[in-house]
């Protein structure tokens, strides 16, 4: 029987694996869980091991939610019939209620357990959920400790990396999926700033250093025929999560954008892949951490 543990903020389902588990996969859907590895993935356990994984580059569901869909529909039917799968926090917001339910339908666990008191009996699960009693979670302050301690075992565990931005594909950001500009040809158009440049329908995306003013920015409109811009300092994606990926989407490594480098095309990073790495997808989350682990926030999602 598939049992399907619903979290919530307060709450802590670690004694009841402690005496529930026993030898039963563990699929793990909460990318803020300290508690069995690297956070900002999504992960199948077996045993103490992590037989497969999916980045999400996020601690929150609701800014990546095709990460969280795509990991329940390509790790659940690798699980075991009795599987335990650990979801992310639930909270009564309607984004986060629709993704839950999606991937409670997807799923189909056998039984579905929230904690006692949380009043999620009515959100629609497919399954009637029951109710247990539960210890309470560490505080956040304990529990975002924990989760530096991980960021500093997986940077620790990093290799340097140079990847060819031209010859991958990105996920996760608005960088590299529009209609590429060439950049001399802005150059030539006095926007001297301008690194990078693509055309999203209507929108201009540019990458430039020190910013632009609105001469420049009117140029630069003109110039690709856009109505509107939308202007990023590439130090922008300094210090974001990422993973590198082939060509079907299977992660095998894991680390944090020190740079990109747009003059000489090159994207700087540490990841946990074995150097020289064969990426061809290179997956960016929006979260940010430091060379020490520390957590810096999460950026807008396609804001860069």
């Amino acid at each position: 029987m598939s049992t399907l543990l619903v979290s919530v903020r307060g709450s802590s389902w670690r004694e009841w694996l402690k005496k529930h588990r026993r030898s039963r996969d563990l699929l793990i859907l909460d990318p803020a869980d300290p508690e069995h590895g690297t956070p900002g993935r999504l992960v199948l356990q077996r045993g103490d091991k992590a037989l497969l994984w999916r980045f999400a580059g996020t601690l929150e569901p609701t800014r990546n939610p095709l990460a969280f869909l795509s990991a329940a529909a390509n790790l659940a039917p690798l699980a075991s019939e009795d599987a335990i799968v650990l979801f992310f926090e639930v909270r009564f917001t309607p984004v986060l209620r629709q993704l839950a339910l999606a991937v409670a339908q997807l799923l189909r666990s056998d039984e579905i357990l929230i904690p006692d008191g949380c009043g999620f009996e009515g959100f629609g699960w497919p399954v009637g959920p029951q109710r247990v009693g539960l210890e309470p979670a560490f505080p956040e302050v304990v529990a975002a400790a924990q989760r530096r301690s991980r960021w500093i075992e997986m940077l620790e565990r990093c290799e340097a990396h140079e990847v060819p931005l031209d010859r991958v594909s990105i996920e996760g950001l608005r960088l590299g999926g529009g209609l590429p500009i060439p950049i001399g040809s802005l150059h030539l158009a006095g926007v001297q700033n301008a690194l990078h440049a693509e055309v999203f329908g209507s929108t201009l995306f540019l990458v430039a250093r020190d910013g632009l003013d609105q001469d420049h920015i009117g140029r630069a409109l003109d110039l690709t025929h856009a109505s509107a811009a939308m202007v990023v300092e590439p130090s922008s994606y300094s210090g974001l999560l990422c993973s590198f990926a082939d060509q079907l989407g299977d992660d095998f490594g894991m680390g944090m954008v020190e740079e990109i480098d747009f003059e000489r095309r090159l994207v700087r990073a540490k990841c946990t892949a074995v150097a020289p790495a064969p990426v061809r997808i290179l997956k960016i989350g929006s979260l940010r951490i430091d060379a020490g682990g520390k957590e810096l926030g999460e950026t807008k999602p396609w804001s860069a």
